[in-house]
């Protein structure tokens, strides 16, 4: 074994990575611990790999993040490739669990979100991780994850490899956390990080593998069976919500597991809170049919359903009258548990509050808003007409002239709501209404939030719908009253061509897209759509918020330049007497 490699001296070995020996080492100018990964001789000379990986580690070197470990160099010493990475106070997580025999779940479940909050940001940048275990998940002191080695899998497209060798850190087998579909030959997906992501929560809880094999066939099998057996202590503690979870993560088929990374991070979170106690699902009481009456025990009895309207973010939406008038209303309804529903009482009373003051056609009224037991409610003028959605369905897409105008209308609402301080959040063509008369009005702001107010909004949530995400709030940064903006321009996107601009079936593909692409205006607007409204649509959906308008009131400014020079058009266009030319 070599004793240094470029300015690094080789202290000790720690253990296999697929491609590869990671040593102890120390920077001999700087003094400072590093872990090296040395790659093998046959790799290192084999010049497939090694440009590709070279590559690679340039974009693995630019990932930056809590919970990923940093890349302090990568070079070449008499043609051996080496890695530096950075060395933080912790251990293995598998040094840990046989000091330890096992974590806490409530422990465990914290470490699996941590370990998916770093997958999703370097997915987002392209990078899968396909060797994830828990010799190269490191714990800190503090009890938070750093995750090692992306990068560091044995390449699946470079024919003529040697075969990949498999270490065995502190005694575990890390074949038993690959993807069925990796230990096939497959060269796996981000749904393949998310299993290893459940076996090393399913191995931090229960101190073994969850499903045991002397081989990979043997192996294969038990994941077909999919049976989670938990030991009886981890049962009792770890709720049956964390137990479905990590069986769907845990499926053979990658379709079964769960889309979105970003759902899991917030069930991982959700269950350890308060020791496993799960935070509220976007669920809301079941089976409420038309007629139901509510039990006389409040402000609730007063009402009658008539229908479900439609699922919102942190709640669902029904047609109600109030029997005391035969008014109808509209009312939000959300189910809460004994230990949220103080806090989520707090959070709609304090929306009640805000929004009841922001008196504007562009917004719908709060008439009021309480709690009966376990159940939440706020009750809203009832707007008689469909949502813009099934609006541009229904159309194929709108008019430029008539888009703009429902544009505008939206940016007043917002306006008004912004001046108020409150944020949406959550701005989709689902929550724009549109009443008989042609109003629009703005609605659900069930994931509004108050700048300051992070008592109830807790930052780092990720709130929205997928297709009408800003940039910044995929990347996991708070969202503010220019996301609210970029929401708008997606609204307007898609009143214009007939669809959203990014589509995709996986949510992962969708929100790369959106963080790397450009939205292709050109071929999907209609030839009609003038020049000035494009510029518009492309400002709004700038990936940089700063690069967007400062605010509704500059939006609003632009549009009505545009419909300006529109009507001055329309009038050149006429001869003398009023006739078209």
């Amino acid at each position: 074994m070599r004793q240094s490699l470029g300015n690094y001296q080789i202290l000790s070995t720690l253990h296999r990575e697929p491609i590869g020996t990671v040593h102890l080492g120390r920077h001999q100018v700087l003094e400072q611990d590093v872990r090296i990964l040395v790659v093998d001789e046959a790799l290192s000379a084999f010049l497939p790999f090694r440009k590709k990986f070279l590559w690679e580690m340039r974009s693995v070197g630019r990932l930056r993040h809590t919970n990923i470990a940093r890349i302090l160099d990568v070079g070449v010493d008499l043609d051996t490739i080496y890695v530096a990475v950075e060395m933080e106070p912790g251990n293995r997580s598998s040094q840990v669990l046989a000091d330890a025999g096992k974590m806490p779940p409530s422990t465990g479940l914290r470490v699996g979100a941590g370990v998916t909050s770093a997958l999703i940001h370097a997915h987002l940048k392209g990078i899968l991780h396909r060797h994830l275990h828990p010799g190269n998940v490191w714990i800190r002191p503090d009890g938070s994850p750093v995750v090692h080695g992306f990068g560091f899998a044995a390449p699946h497209d470079l024919p003529g490899l040697p075969p990949a060798e498999f270490d065995a850190p502190d005694g575990i087998d890390v074949r038993a956390f690959l993807a069925p579909e990796i230990l096939e030959g497959r060269p796996g997906d981000a749904k393949s990080d998310l299993w290893s992501v459940g076996a090393l929560v399913f191995f931090l809880v229960t101190g073994r593998p969850p499903f045991a094999g002397t081989d990979v066939e043997e192996r294969l099998g038990a994941i077909g069976r999919g049976r989670l057996d938990l030991p009886g202590d981890v049962a009792r503690l770890l709720p049956a919500k964390g137990v479905a979870l990590l069986a769907r993560i845990l499926a053979r088929a990658p379709e079964v597991r769960p889309d979105s990374l970003y759902a899991v991070k917030a069930e991982f979170e959700g269950l350890a809170a308060d020791g496993g106690v799960t935070r509220l699902v976007a669920e809301t009481p079941g089976r409420m049919e038309a007629g139901t009456r509510f039990e006389p025990s409040g402000g609730l009895s007063s009402y009658q359903i008539i229908e479900k309207r439609g699922q919102g973010g942190f709640g669902a939406v029904y047609k109600v009258k109030d029997t005391r008038n035969d008014r109808v209303f509209a009312m939000k309804i959300l189910k809460a548990d004994a230990e949220e529903g103080p806090k989520l009482a707090a959070r709609f009373r304090r929306e009640w509050e805000v929004l009841r003051a922001v008196d504007h056609p562009n917004i719908v009224k709060v008439i009021e808003v309480g709690s009966d037991g376990d159940v939440l409610y706020y009750v809203m003028d009832y707007v008689d007409g469909p949502d813009l959605r099934e609006v541009v369905q229904k159309m194929g897409g709108l008019p430029y002239e008539q888009a703009i105008q429902i544009a505008a209308a939206i940016a007043r609402g917002l306006e008004a709501a912004h001046a108020a301080g409150v944020v949406h959040r959550d701005l989709t063509p689902a929550n724009v209404l549109v009443d008989p008369t042609g109003r629009v009005v703005l609605t659900d702001f069930g994931l509004a939030y108050i700048p300051g107010e992070t008592k109830l909004t807790r930052t780092g949530d990720m709130f929205g719908t997928p297709r009408y995400m800003a940039p910044e709030v995929i990347a996991g940064h708070p969202a503010d009253r220019r996301s609210d903006l970029y929401g708008l321009g997606a609204i307007l996107y898609e009143m214009l061509a007939g669809k959203p601009p990014f589509i995709d079936d996986s949510v992962w593909a969708l929100f790369r897209r959106i963080v790397n692409e450009d939205p292709p205006l050109a071929e999907d607007f209609p030839k009609s759509v003038p020049t000035p409204v494009r510029a518009v649509v492309h400002r709004l959906l700038e990936k940089d918020p700063a690069g967007r308008f400062r605010n509704a009131t500059e939006l609003l400014s632009e549009l009505a330049r545009i419909e300006e020079e529109e009507d001055e058009l329309d009038q050149g266009a006429k001869t003398p007497d009023g006739s078209e030319t």
